[in-house]
């Protein structure tokens, strides 16, 4: 049976990852080709942004209260298919509207986010935890393989099709996911129910919950923190790409190509991480990431040479699984089953809140110190950080599992 739901999970994951990817990447062309002015991006990702982090808490404990967790992704991906149609339906008719638009992809965006925290779930239900980091990395690879194809096949596409047959695409997409879940062999979630059955009318916060869970698991501070500045140096990676085209090859036409690099990076390690995972523990994945980030970073920006800072780019895709594979693994063991969906969307969530700072901050810092002050600041403090916690023994061995 696990091959069979492995096989699923992970093709799912693949298709799904693929639609969707398109549809984000078609949204966002499609309001700058309607809307010229560059505000209506900046304010379209501003909404994007806030409802991951307001329904992260009530989304994981629907996931955690949800008896039949098959039927519940069966349904959200469903509505994710008709959010879909409804913007096929508004482009068709040409309604050139701003917030009808916006409020639609957010609806996409509050459905899609279900689909990462049930599979979650599922897999602690389905497998033992020794098969965690396999099946972890066999997800990351398929949604790496995904993204790295997705933006490039857009724009292939728009120049072949209109948005019409991209978002057909994604809707096809759903038909497709939806009917391999169908054949997911999910027992209930019977075990994990008890304990919520008796509070699903009383409203407590996930974040109560992932904070007393900090306090009780103190050494997964390091790693978080860790998360939180990785996450601000990697949240402007446009800015980096665009950088990197500019100055070293004055063509801002390769920064596809540079984007497809990193993707290739992230794919390898991904790949990687599944065979390693037996060799190596998980504390020494993310000490190898930790100083992965510096070192990428220094050679992205630091230096003229169009290959060396492409070599950066891969060091810096290849460094992400390293560090999501085993906290998502490392969440999957340690987090109480029947609070997990709450407790680890709500920790995602709240590392997400520093992509702000590197979306505002970091751009600012470049335009006034360029690109190469920039690598070389980044380098020193983070290195610093990173040998600073491995020597202290920060990054503690009871995150292995």
């Amino acid at each position: 049976m696990n091959d069979k739901n492995t096989k699923i999970i992970s093709s799912s994951q693949f298709i799904n990852n693929f639609g969707t990817a398109m549809t984000r990447i078609s949204l966002v062309i499609l309001i700058s080709t309607w809307f010229s002015n560059p505000i209506y991006i900046g304010l379209y990702s501003f909404f994007l942004f806030v409802p991951g982090i307001v329904f992260a808490s009530p989304i994981g404990s629907l996931v955690d209260n949800c008896r039949n967790l098959k039927r519940l992704l069966v349904e959200t991906l469903v509505l994710s298919l008709l959010s879909v149609l409804a913007i096929l339906f508004i482009f068709c008719i040409n309604l050139r509207s701003f917030p009808l638009l916006v409020l639609l992809a957010v609806l996409y965006s509050v459905l899609c986010d279900f689909y990462t925290p049930i599979i979650s779930k599922i897999t602690m239900i389905i497998f033992d935890k020794r098969e965690y980091m396999k099946i972890n990395a066999d997800i990351s690879t398929a949604m790496t393989s995904a993204n790295l194809f997705s933006g490039v096949l857009v724009t292939v596409l728009l120049g072949l099709i209109n948005f019409k047959g991209v978002f057909e695409i994604d809707i096809l997409s759903y038909v497709i996911v939806t009917s391999l879940i169908l054949f997911l062999e999910v027992p209930d979630n019977d075990k994990f129910s008890s304990k919520n059955k008796e509070n699903r009318n009383v409203l407590v916060s996930g974040f109560d919950k992932a904070y007393l869970f900090i306090r009780e698991n103190k050494y997964l501070i390091s790693p978080l923190i860790g998360a939180v500045i990785f996450n601000i140096i990697l949240a402007p990676l446009d800015v980096y790409l665009t950088q990197i085209a500019t100055i070293n090859a004055d063509n801002r036409g390769i920064v596809g190509i540079l984007d497809s690099l990193f993707s290739f990076g992230f794919l390898i390690s991904s790949i990687g991480y599944r065979f390693l995972s037996f060799r190596i523990r998980i504390h020494q994945f993310i000490s190898l990431s930790l100083l992965q980030v510096p070192l990428a970073i220094l050679l992205m920006g630091s230096t003229r040479s169009l290959m060396i800072s492409a070599f950066g780019l891969i060091i810096l895709g290849a460094s992400i699984p390293l560090y999501n594979i085993s906290l998502k693994t490392v969440f999957q063991n340690k987090i109480p089953e029947d609070d997990f969906g709450a407790i680890s969307n709500c920790l995602y969530a709240l590392i997400n809140l520093s992509q702000p700072i590197g979306l505002l901050g970091v751009p600012t810092f470049i335009s006034f110190c360029g690109i190469q002050k920039y690598s070389i600041t980044v380098f020193i403090i983070y290195i610093s950080l990173g040998i600073s916690l491995i020597i202290a023994n920060k990054i503690s061995t009871e995150l292995d599992v």
